[in-house]
């Protein structure tokens, strides 16, 4: 019965639905051509994941440090980035500098 739920439910996630979607250039290696040379690409993408490119990667949280929040109205700096999410951001990196730091201590000791 659960694999007949699947077959009947239609697949929600349309990549690039709402604008920018980070997860375009995660696929980049495996859609970037509908011809069969594409297939050349298919011994890199084990490589590519490897290096961050997944949903979970460094290489994806770095797309999303660098492009959250999206830009206002004529591509201006969001309202709240300065007011909001930088101090977020600045006590964020200064916790994990915190926590990599008693580490680092940890280990020179």
């Amino acid at each position: 019965e659960h694999n007949r739920h699947h077959n009947s439910t239609f697949d929600l996630l349309n990549h690039g639905e709402f604008g920018w979607d980070p997860a375009n250039w995660l696929y980049t290696l495996q859609e970037w051509t509908m011809e069969w040379y594409g297939w050349c690409t298919v011994p890199l993408v084990p490589l590519w994941h490897f290096c961050g490119a997944n949903d979970t990667g460094f290489l994806f949280a770095c797309l999303w440090w660098l492009n959250f929040p999206d830009s206002g109205l004529g591509g201006k700096c969001d309202k709240g980035f300065y007011s909001k999410w930088l101090p977020v951001r600045a006590k964020h990196v200064s916790f994990q500098l915190f926590l990599w730091s008693c580490v680092w201590l940890l280990g020179s000791v």
